[in-house]
């Protein structure tokens, strides 16, 4: 029962990490805001057109906060995640319709303030989302589903420094939404494995794997015999001469 409730824990987290992105722009694209220029941009600057964003963002977080796992380590980890979680949701970022002296959130602080504030810890949640997938997660016994957290957590890493070359350098706006979708569902899709959703697929495919090698293993070894026929073959028609 309580390995149970902890499976559907990890999928629901890994399902909402996944819808986000689909979510907050579907709920955006209902907002008065949408005449704005760079509504859709970014998904945190959704949070002045929808719900969305704060809603499943915060039950993220509070899930990954009262979520315990079988090691402290990971108990820790995913705490300070889902802290960092609800501060992105308390903190919003800036948006181009509104001035930055506007006071947003839920301590009503101007957006010049906010802004550094969500930057900083969306950073540290993605980055501590990224180390759980890569050194927690994949301490399991199965290669496979190690394989994944690992290429999840590197993919997380990997946007996520895009991500921070984009603002910074690049400063194409589009690309925004794309850094963070694709951090987004590395960190679902991670959950998801976690919480043995893709089990019935990895059993067959591990099937498929193993029968492969075996036929493999088959036809190497009907070669290796033919090539040994035809050596004795080739020695009895050509004899030494003495």
């Amino acid at each position: 029962m309580l390995k149970s409730s902890y499976l559907r824990i990890r999928n629901f987290l890994g399902l909402l990490g996944c819808l986000l992105p689909v979510l907050c722009v579907a709920g955006a694209a209902f907002s008065p805001n949408t005449a704005n220029k760079g509504w859709w941009y970014s998904i945190s600057v959704t949070y002045y057109s929808s719900p969305m964003l704060t809603g499943v963002l915060a039950a993220v977080g509070l899930f990954l906060i009262v979520y315990r796992s079988y090691e402290a380590v990971d108990t820790v980890i995913n705490t300070i995640a889902g802290f960092f979680a609800l501060c992105v949701v308390c903190f919003p970022c800036e948006c181009s319709w509104l001035p930055e002296t506007t006071r947003v959130g839920l301590f009503w602080l101007p957006i010049y303030i906010t802004k550094w504030v969500h930057y900083a810890t969306a950073f540290l949640l993605f980055l501590l989302l990224a180390i759980n997938s890569l050194w927690l997660f994949a301490k399991g016994k199965n290669p496979v589903k190690n394989k994944i957290y690992k290429i999840c957590g590197w993919t997380m890493i990997g946007a996520l420094l895009c991500f921070g070359l984009n603002m910074v350098w690049w400063k194409v706006e589009p690309m925004i939404i794309f850094w963070e979708t694709v951090m987004l569902l590395a960190f679902g899709f991670s959950w998801l494995v976690k919480g043995h959703c893709f089990d019935k697929w990895f059993g067959r495919l591990n099937k498929i794997r193993k029968q492969v090698v075996k036929n493999i293993e088959i036809q190497n070894e009907k070669e290796s015999e033919n090539s040994s026929e035809n050596q004795s073959e080739n020695s009895s028609e050509n004899p030494e001469e003495i």
